[in-house]
């Protein structure tokens, strides 16, 4: 991640460009814990004894599928930065 951040970037800039991805990644990390979180407690409040393991459980499983689409997404995107194979070899001619 922190190559990709810098690559293309002056050489007096890239500590520059490798903190700004520091701090995109520490802070995209909390507010992703922060969602999962809100979702896994958000019908919660008020229950008790199995009702409330019930509830918890399925909470709990909604943030992690919330997760897992997070990811695929990212993946999808991440897709779109890789270099075609091709794409390399007639640049270098």
């Amino acid at each position: 991640m922190f190559g990709a951040a810098t690559s293309g970037t002056a050489p007096d800039q890239q500590g520059v460009a490798s903190g700004s991805a520091s701090t995109a990644q520490q802070i995209g990390g909390a507010v992703g814990l922060a969602v999962l979180v809100a979702i896994a407690n958000a019908v919660t409040e008020g229950l008790t004894g199995s009702a409330l393991r019930s509830t918890t459980t399925d909470c709990l499983r909604a943030a992690i599928l919330v997760a897992a689409a997070g990811i695929a997404v990212t993946a999808l995107v991440a897709r779109r930065f890789i270099p075609e194979r091709g794409a390399a070899r007639h640049a270098a001619r």
